[in-house]
Parts: C-alpha cells; sequence; structure tokens
C-alpha cells in the first residue's frame, strides 16, 4: 500500500515537472506573441477567439472605400453616399472630369476628351466643371446657340477669345451660376436659322422666390446674352448682335472688361430689369437706347468706368440713338420709400456720347453720377419728379439744348460739374432757365460751384 502511494506520488511529480518544462521552453519569461500582447491591451481580443460583445468599427459606405471603383461613380456626400451608374456615356469614360476641352472644329472621336458641341458639353457635365473652348486656329466657331441651366464656367483658351456663332441663353431652375470668360459672343449678326436665337421659354426662380418663364416676345427683346433667375460673372467678354447685346432678369450680373454691341435698330443694347448689377471698364455700344436699368429699390447698381457710344457699323459709320442711359424702378404696388431710401444707382467715370438724352433718372430713383463726360447731347442730365440725385464732377460738352435740367419735385444737388453748351441754357430748374446757377431759387436741388460756357462767349456762372 505505502509502494503504491509512492509511486503515485512520483508519478503526479513527473508530470508537474513536465508541464513546467513545456512552458519554460515555449514561453519565456517577458515573451508574448502579437496575439497574446493584443490580449494584453485589449481585453476583447484573444487568440483566434471573436466575441460577441467585441465593438464593432462604423460601417463605411463602399463609395469612401473604393472611390474609383470601376463599377460606380461616387458623389462624395459622407451624409448620403451614393453611386451613378457609369453606362450613362461620357466621351474619354467615367468619372467625367472637372475640365473638358470644347474644340467646335475638330472632327470627332468617340473615345475623345475632346467635344465638338459646346451645348454638348454643357449637357455632359456636372455642375461646377470648367469647359475650355478653343479659340482661334485649330480651333473654330461654335455654330450654335447655347442653353446653360447649371453652375459651370466656361473660358476661351488661347490669345484670341473663343466664338460662339449664335445666343447665349443662361437660365434654370435653382439660380445657376455661370463664369464666362475671354468669349466672343456673336448672337444674330451671322445668324443661324433666323433672329429669334431659337430660344424656346425656359423656366426660372426669380427674386421673390416665384417661378417664371423666359420670354422672347414683347418687352423681352432677342438677345446675344440672355440671363434670367440666374448670377453671370464674365471677364473679357465680347458680345455683337443685329438685336440687343445684354438681357439680365431678376438677375446678379457681374462684368469686368469687355464689350457689348447692338445695331441701332435695336430697342437698347443693354437692358438690366431687376436685377443686381456691377460692370467695370466695359465698352457699350449702339441701341435706341444704349443701357435700360429697371431696377427694383433693394438692390443696387454700379457702373464704374463705362464708355456708352451710339451705334458704329464695320465702315466706320455712326447712327445717333434716342436715350444714353435710362433708370427707372419697377412699380410693385408697395408703399414708397422715402427720398433717397432706394438701393442706389452709382456711375463713377467713363463717357455718355452719340446719344440726344445722355442721362434719365425716372421718379423714385436715388443715385449719384459722377465723374464722367456727357460729349454733344441734346439734353444732358434729365432729373424727373421724384428722383433723388447727386451730379458731381461731370463735364458736359456742347449741350444743344440744356445742360442739367431737374423737374419741378426732384430733389438733390449738382456740385462742381463744367458745363458747355451750343444753345439754350445749362441750367433748367423747376421751369426757370438760367446760365448762372445764383440766379435760380429751388431749395430742394442745390447747385454749388458748378461752371456754364456757352461756346463763343466766353464762361458764367460760379
Amino acid at each position: 500500500m505505502q509502494a503504491d502511494f509512492r509511486w503515485l506520488m512520483l508519478a503526479s511529480l513527473g508530470v508537474l515537472v513536465s508541464v513546467v518544462s513545456v512552458f519554460a521552453v515555449v514561453s519565456p519569461a517577458g515573451a508574448y506573441s502579437a496575439s497574446q500582447t493584443e490580449a494584453q491591451s485589449d481585453p476583447y481580443a484573444f487568440p483566434n477567439v471573436d466575441l460577441c460583445c467585441r465593438p464593432k468599427p462604423p460601417r463605411v459606405p463602399h463609395c469612401v472605400r473604393h472611390p474609383d471603383a470601376p463599377s460606380c461613380i461616387c458623389r462624395r456626400d459622407p451624409e448620403n453616399p451614393v453611386c451613378r451608374d457609369p453606362d450613362d456615356g461620357f466621351p474619354g469614360g467615367w468619372p467625367p472630369p472637372r475640365r473638358v476641352v470644347v474644340d467646335c472644329g475638330a472632327q470627332y472621336y468617340p473615345d475623345s476628351r475632346v467635344f465638338t458641341s459646346l451645348q454638348e458639353a454643357v449637357d455632359s457635365v456636372r455642375p461646377w466643371t470648367t469647359i475650355v473652348v478653343r479659340g482661334g486656329f485649330p480651333g473654330g466657331d461654335c455654330r450654335e446657340h447655347v442653353r446653360i441651366d447649371k453652375s459651370l464656367s466656361i473660358e476661351g483658351d488661347g490669345n484670341a477669345p473663343a466664338i460662339v456663332n449664335g445666343c447665349v441663353t443662361i437660365a434654370g431652375r435653382g439660380r445657376p451660376t455661370v463664369h464666362l470668360r475671354n468669349l466672343q459672343i456673336l448672337g444674330t449678326t451671322t445668324g443661324l436659322n433666323g433672329s429669334d436665337c431659337h430660344r424656346q421659354s425656359v423656366p426660372f426662380t426669380g427674386f421673390d422666390g416665384h417661378p417664371y418663364e423666359l420670354r422672347t416676345s414683347g418687352d423681352y427683346a432677342i438677345s446675344a446674352l440672355s440671363v434670367a433667375g440666374s448670377t453671370l460673372i464674365g471677364e473679357g467678354l465680347l458680345v455683337r448682335s443685329a438685336q440687343a447685346a445684354l438681357d439680365a432678369d431678376q438677375s446678379v450680373v457681374t462684368l469686368n472688361g469687355g464689350v457689348l454691341a447692338a445695331n441701332p435698330g435695336a430697342r437698347f443694347s443693354v437692358r438690366l430689369d431687376r436685377a443686381e448689377v456691377k460692370l467695370s471698364r466695359v465698352t457699350v455700344a449702339g441701341g435706341s437706347t444704349g443701357i435700360s436699368a429697371k431696377m427694383l429699390d433693394r438692390h443696387p447698381m454700379t457702373f464704374d468706368d463705362i464708355q456708352l457710344q451710339s451705334a458704329r457699323s464695320q465702315y466706320g459709320e455712326y447712327s445717333k440713338g434716342d436715350d444714353g442711359v435710362v433708370v427707372s424702378l419697377v412699380n410693385e404696388g408697395l408703399p414708397a420709400l422715402p427720398a433717397g431710401g432706394a438701393a442706389l444707382f452709382t456711375w463713377n467715370r467713363g463717357s455718355v456720347q452719340g446719344f440726344e438724352n445722355a442721362v434719365t433718372f425716372d421718379p423714385g430713383v436715388s443715385a449719384y453720377f459722377g465723374g464722367a463726360k456727357l460729349i454733344e447731347p441734346r439734353q444732358g442730365f434729365i432729373v424727373r419728379a421724384g428722383a433723388r440725385v447727386e451730379l458731381a464732377g461731370n463735364t458736359i460738352e456742347r449741350a444743344k439744348l440744356v445742360g442739367i435740367r431737374v423737374d419741378g419735385g426732384a430733389s438733390g444737388q449738382a456740385i462742381a460739374n463744367n458745363i458747355s453748351r451750343k444753345d439754350g441754357d445749362c441750367f433748367c430748374i423747376a421751369g426757370e432757365c438760367r446760365d448762372d446757377e445764383d440766379d435760380i431759387d429751388y431749395r430742394r436741388f442745390e447747385l454749388r460751384g458748378n461752371v456754364c460756357r456757352r461756346e463763343g462767349s466766353g464762361w458764367f456762372g460760379g
């Protein structure tokens, strides 16, 4: 019995020694496998064990994990990732690039990234794409009417402007923003098929949030460049048309540099109807009315260094217009604001020449006109009853009838203007026509420091 007990003790001791020896060989002190090390730092991680309660990482959408996946094109929206079908077709394949090239004179190749139609490029690209149009040679004229209903940029490539031999219409729901640079738009000058540019009625959203249709008849002119319910930012544009050059309705228009020219038979060269406008260093020519500015009383218009002149043919002949600049307010049926409370019409520097009536301010308008030159008008400035206008530092050369005419009921001031006249008078204020400002007694419109000169008769005035 004792022998059996001793034998059992020796066997147990042998097993214990064997186990200790195994652990000593396999796992020496201080040496752990990678999984064991992870298990020590992560209480849920053990070798070859996946616990049900282990926290799961957030699911990453397919579009984020595979942005270049050939099976789909991802819209990069973390809140709402979706994939678009790549089988819609696009020159050069998917994804559509943010910059494409148009060469209207090139030969079409199915797999090329170069478009041969500007309208096709506009229809195909995503919003906020830049479309580069090759100008001059080897690029050819884009002989088409172009409608833009999404936000994008179109710019001419090269020293010569790219030519759109047709009309451009910018309109669409959502108030798109369009950048145009280094382009020549010929409008109806050479025409495609008629003078209406083949424009269909286009829906757009106005300043008041209501839907409208862009019309092409009645008071809405046929123009080479039309903007309705949209934002146009233009630089270096050359627009020529047998009809109006620019027509903007309930839009925001910013132009820097360029020419807007219409034939003398056009009702106007530029019409700005219920628009917010800033024009700088732009030459405007032609039209029976050069610039028609119909303001909402809450959206300002600013013109810096604008040269306005009558129409000139390619042979150098001039045709005089009726009204250079006409500024008026759109009647919305609302109570009138106090005098001077409307948004300001501002004109700094520049010139107006070749029009019978240079500048007219209609009732309700609040305006500043300074540092400009009016050349040989029949009437220089006309301020209607109810308008409030400041005229400062302008030069009126050789007026045929009157330099500054202010109707009774108008208000404002004329300061340091230099006037010369061929006939008539320098000032007609509330029915009093004089050459000397001191002889006029109308307190609502201040005259101060103006100089009057009659051609060949010396100087008058203060």
